[in-house]
This record gives structure tokens, C-alpha cells and sequence, in this order.
């Protein structure tokens, strides 16, 4: 079982992954919408807390640059 705080760095990283092809394919792009519905659907699952919210966007920025 992958425990909660990789979960959420799994969940930023499909969102900068999401982010990225966005930004190179546009938003019609079938292959980042999967990574941001695939990340959503773990955030959604979940409470996150500030500290929590914060490690999500350093993952997703981190991906994404």
C-alpha cells in the first residue's frame, strides 16, 4: 500500500505532467487530460492539510519545469 504522502507527490507530479503537455500540445491533448483526471482523482480522496497542499504544488512545479 503507497502511503499518503507519496500519494500525494504521485498526485503533483501527474499535475505538472498535466501541466506540461498543456503548455507544448494545448489543452485538447488527450494524454494531459488523463494525467490531470488521474490526479484528481487521488486529491479528491483525500483532506489535504496546508503542509499537504504544499508539497502537491511543489511536486507538480517541480515536474512541470
Amino acid at each position: 500500500m503507497v502511503s499518503r504522502p507519496d500519494k500525494i507527490k504521485q498526485a503533483g507530479t501527474l499535475m505538472g505532467l498535466a501541466a506540461a503537455h498543456f503548455a507544448l500540445f494545448g489543452q485538447s491533448f488527450r494524454e494531459g487530460i488523463t494525467y490531470e483526471l488521474q490526479a484528481m482523482n487521488i486529491v479528491l480522496g483525500k483532506r489535504l492539510n496546508d503542509l499537504e497542499k504544499d508539497a502537491l504544488i511543489a511536486a507538480a512545479l517541480i515536474t512541470r519545469d
